[in-house]
């Protein structure tokens, strides 16, 4: 995961984000960072950070801006810190945005119109409150703090802990994933994303099962690929996310146990992004719409609205 360990940069990148004052914000932030070292379980939280979020929010020193896929960490915190002038609105705001990304929640709208909206990534909020709370007490630009943690591992996960493996090998996938998907968008549109998906979905899928020994997929009430139908369990599961969802109660992964497997379900929540290929038929570009139906005559993937349930992950892991 080395080329997905992103975060820092100077601080000519505020003038990306739109702050408006370079000299007040760098005052401010030399205010409120301090040495890693001495932040309690600095390494634990340093880990989660790296692991949770830099497969999007990339340094400037490992991957190119006209390839980025969001902004780096170092220019979110400084936008926060242009925008919210105590530690306790800093940390409340980002920490909101994580936990529901929803343009009502989000203050970095020119990055959005760039980027997209975040995906709701369904992190655990106490992981997140940790990594806010560090990313504001702490001087993550730094090449002391580059060089101790750009290499970090992904941390541990405790023998018998399904719901943590399970989420881990989501996050892996999804953001291998989600990071090609991404740079199709960029380079070839959003036409070429409906061939990058039936031509190289699957085999993405089946090389992360290989890294994590497990079968990993994505199951839906509303097919594009066939091979995705939800199974009668499996159906009922969704249908409880989606109540959920609409009536604003928080997503949980779910495991189903058998004697030998253990079978880790987690929630595929729609963004904007994903309305360039699943919205209502007539709100997607008529070249889009073209391919879809060439490459899935029986699709039925189409009609959402963003923040609704699309299906669910799906991985069995060997006890």
């Amino acid at each position: 995961m080395s080329n997905k360990i992103f975060f820092g940069l100077s601080l000519l990148l505020i003038s990306i984000v739109g702050c408006q004052n370079n000299t007040e914000v760098a005052k401010q932030y030399s205010k409120v960072t301090s040495q890693f070292d001495s932040i309690p379980n600095g390494d634990e939280i340093a880990s989660l950070m790296i692991n949770n979020c830099y497969s999007c929010h990339s340094h400037s020193k490992t991957t190119l801006t006209e390839i980025r896929i969001a902004p780096s960490m170092q220019s979110v915190k400084l936008y926060y810190l242009d925008t919210f002038n105590t530690k306790h609105k800093f940390v409340t705001a980002m920490s909101q945005y994580i936990n529901n990304p929803i343009i009502k929640n989000a203050i970095m709208h020119k990055e959005i119109d760039q980027f997209g909206i975040m995906p709701n990534m369904q992190f655990i909020k106490t992981d997140v409150n940790k990594i806010v709370n560090y990313l504001y007490d702490t001087a993550i630009d730094t090449d002391e703090w580059f060089l101790k943690y750009k290499n970090k591992s992904i941390p541990a996960i405790t023998e018998g802990d399904y719901l943590g493996l399970g989420r881990q090998i989501v996050m892996n996938t999804k953001n291998t994933l989600g990071k090609n998907l991404k740079m199709t968008i960029k380079n070839k549109g959003i036409k070429a994303a409906v061939s990058f998906c039936n031509l190289n979905a699957m085999p993405i899928l089946d090389s992360m099962e290989l890294v994590h020994k497990a079968k990993i997929c994505r199951v839906t009430d509303r097919a594009r690929n066939q091979n995705n139908i939800a199974n009668k369990i499996e159906q009922e599961l969704i249908y409880k996310y989606q109540s959920q969802i609409k009536n604003g109660k928080e997503l949980k992964p779910v495991l189903k146990e058998t004697n030998d497997l253990t079978t880790f379900y987690m929630p595929i929540v729609t963004n904007q992004m994903c309305m360039k290929c699943h919205a209502n038929k007539n709100n997607i570009e008529i070249k889009t719409l073209t391919e879809i139906n060439r490459l899935y005559p029986n699709d039925k993937a189409i009609g959402y609205i963003p923040q609704q349930i699309r299906g669910v992950w799906k991985v069995i892991m060997e006890k």
